[in-house]
């Protein structure tokens, strides 16, 4: 499996970013781990925190569902995606009943599914997207959008989606700022009386990409 491009460069280790267009399986684990965090606040409250669990999930990924960028064998940014056949994580029953029991494995399972994005034929959905504290403001998370958007219109997609909780503004104003614009804006409160999530609205963004 071969990096797609290594043009950017740590400058403290000299040691360039490579960047993969799925998921080698040197790097499954530290990916799996970012990944997590990027949900986190999604995650958290239904999964739970114990810092091992993104581990458990390692046979329930698509590795062809994701962008990532690498430094030194170790993953420093992930941006997952998920389109009308497949997304990036997909827990089976079989990890959940073994990670929380019969019961407990159902029941998460049925909130996992409240928080699923329906995609569309024209449309890759962001599932998320992180990157190291230590490598941000180097062009990391610029490099996999645009993996992602090439990634969608390879496919003959027409817009590339992703969504933003309303405890991140900073995150709303980047997408803005590089042409995603919000579409839709959702409060989650029913689902909160469920699941006691740290945010209440969530926006759909969307970019139209050109052909």
């Amino acid at each position: 499996m071969a990096a797609v491009k290594t043009d950017n460069v740590d400058s403290d280790k000299n040691i360039p970013v490579k960047f993969y267009a799925d998921l080698p399986d040197h790097l499954k684990v530290s990916a799996i781990e970012l990944f997590f965090t990027a949900l986190n606040a999604k995650l958290k409250p239904i999964l739970g925190n114990d810092h091992h669990l993104p581990r458990e999930f390692l046979a329930d990924i698509q590795p062809n569902s994701c962008f990532i960028a690498a430094l030194d064998n170790q993953t420093v940014g992930i941006l997952a995606v998920k389109d009308s056949a497949q997304g990036f994580l997909n827990p089976t029953f079989k990890t959940m009943k073994r990670l929380y029991g019969p019961l407990g494995g159902c029941i998460r399972l049925l909130k996992l599914a409240l928080l699923d994005h329906s995609t569309a034929d024209d449309e890759l959905y962001i599932e998320g997207i992180a990157v190291d504290p230590e490598q941000r403001s180097k062009g990391i998370g610029a490099s996999l959008m645009a993996m992602a958007e090439d990634r969608a219109r390879s496919l003959g997609l027409k817009r590339v989606t992703l969504e933003v909780i309303d405890t991140n503004p900073r995150a709303e104003a980047l997408y803005a700022r590089i042409g995603f614009r919000p579409i839709k804006s959702e409060l989650i409160t029913p689902i909160r009386w469920l699941i006691p999530f740290p945010f209440r609205e969530v926006t759909l963004m969307e970019k139209r990409l050109n052909q």
